[in-house]
């Protein structure tokens, strides 16, 4: 497994373009509350979506060698921990880590929000986790399918129902119990949810003159949505994040050892 350079300085720019694109939409949100709790929770969840989004290219490389794979693996010249462990380096860190880490620098500086170090290094941690489980799922769908119109299902499937649960379309706590349960498996909602306790925990939005209304505070918003903001809250979700796509890689794993048991 080589790794692509023209791949990664691709997913660079494109990135970069998306982080100015975004920065620039929403540069510097306000602090008061007829805009600033709605637009810090609408960049979210766009962030989250686009996150989601952006790592959908990771399933090209899977299928396009897979005939190559399956010849390979199955005349012994090398083992399949052996490719993918080599496919996860060449791809999980120069056309995934770096780009996320860009995107993180400029799009918590240029939305203005909270001015101290250790939120930052939490929205970081958070867009790192989440690109990685991502990945995770392009890499389970790509080994799980033959076909790339398959691929192209599942991928919309999946974004959908990460977009659906994420819980900025629909509140989560308005759902039946037959649905609810589909936040679990959302990676997204983890991860907006650590973004939204990351900004609005403890914070005053308050009406600008001559409006007499009371203030509004970041905690009052994430309970009414259902958010644990405590500090166990918030690392719970990177737990729960990072479980899911530990698990994920593992099955991915296994996919691809069944895969030169299956004809071309």
């Amino acid at each position: 497994m080589k790794w692509n350079p023209k791949a990664s300085y691709g997913q660079l720019l494109l990135i970069c373009f998306f982080a100015l694109l975004i920065g620039g939409i929403f540069f510097q949100l306000e602090d008061d509350a007829t805009s600033g709790i709605q637009d810090r929770v609408g960049v979210f969840f766009l962030i989250c979506t686009l996150t989601q989004t952006m790592n959908n290219g990771a399933v090209e490389p899977l299928m396009d060698e897979r005939i190559l794979f399956i010849h390979e693996a199955t005349s012994g010249f090398y083992r399949v921990s052996s490719y993918y462990l080599s496919k996860l380096l060449a791809d999980l860190l120069p056309q995934r880590g770096i780009p996320t880490i860009l995107f993180a620098v400029i799009t918590y500086y240029m939305l203005g929000l909270k001015p101290d170090i250790s939120s930052f290094f939490i929205y970081l941690f958070d867009l790192l986790v989440c690109t990685y489980s991502s990945v995770a799922m392009m890499f389970v769908i790509g080994a799980s399918c033959r076909k790339f119109s398959n691929v192209q299902l599942f991928i919309g499937l999946d974004l959908i129902l990460q977009c659906l649960f994420a819980g900025f379309l629909i509140n989560i706590q308005s759902l039946p119990s037959w649905l609810a349960w589909l936040e679990y498996l959302s990676m997204a909602r983890y991860s907006y949810k650590i973004l939204s306790i990351n900004e609005l925990k403890d914070e005053v939005f308050c009406y600008p003159p001559p409006s007499n209304l009371s203030c509004i505070t970041g905690n009052y918003y994430l309970e009414s949505q259902g958010i644990d903001y405590s500090t166990w809250g918030l690392w719970q979700n990177f737990m729960a994040m990072g479980i899911i796509g530990t698990g994920v890689y593992i099955i991915t794993y296994f996919k691809l050892r069944t895969i030169p048991k299956i004809s071309v």
